[in-house]
């Protein structure tokens, strides 16, 4: 189990143990996936993993990809279809893999705006919950991503909220999905 304060717990020693096992790469391929709301071939994913291995160990990386520095963070570009994904959502999803608990995602108001735009948009009660979490947004407020480990979907008890929190206290929640 790795503990999560530990400061020697680095991208280049996690993804190893992601690459190197293959239900926590499943693992982290479902969590990868629910986050950014697309089912992305194996193959891409395990990529994107070894670019950023490569990054980790300042050896470059080759193909149709780019790389960029946003807020002291690695953003790699692949494909039109990727998008991107940043190091500390793989950073979060690889600590909730390997400790085998839930992934709880810190995102800006304006990721939240970004991410959810066709919800905020929508003229019904999901539309509704989405523009809720906008109008009662304060400063030092939190938005977290939250989904409960893979096992729970497994189990049938699976879950998945965007919560805005104040104070470490839930304001309100949107639940995204739960089976």
């Amino acid at each position: 189990m790795i503990d999560k304060l530990d400061k020697k717990i680095t991208l280049g020693n996690l993804i190893p143990a992601i690459l190197e096992d293959e239900t926590n790469l499943q693992s982290f391929i479902f969590f990868l996936n629910r986050l950014e709301n697309i089912r992305r071939p194996d193959d891409e994913i395990v990529s994107v993993l070894k670019d950023y291995l490569c990054i980790c160990e300042n050896i470059p990386v080759k193909g149709k990809k780019s790389i960029k520095h946003i807020d002291d963070r690695h953003v790699l570009y692949c494909k039109e279809n990727i998008g991107f994904v940043d190091a500390y959502k793989i950073e979060t999803i690889a600590n909730a893999v390997l400790t085998k608990t839930e992934v709880k995602l810190l995102i800006s108001i304006n990721d939240f705006k970004r991410r959810y735009k066709e919800n905020i948009l929508s003229n019904d009660i999901w539309g509704e919950k989405y523009r809720d979490i906008m109008n009662k947004y304060q400063e030092n407020d939190e938005i977290i991503e939250f989904i409960s480990p893979r096992w729970t979907w497994k189990q049938l008890c699976g879950r998945s909220f965007v919560v805005l929190e104040r104070n470490g206290t839930a304001v309100t929640a949107i639940r995204k999905s739960m089976n």
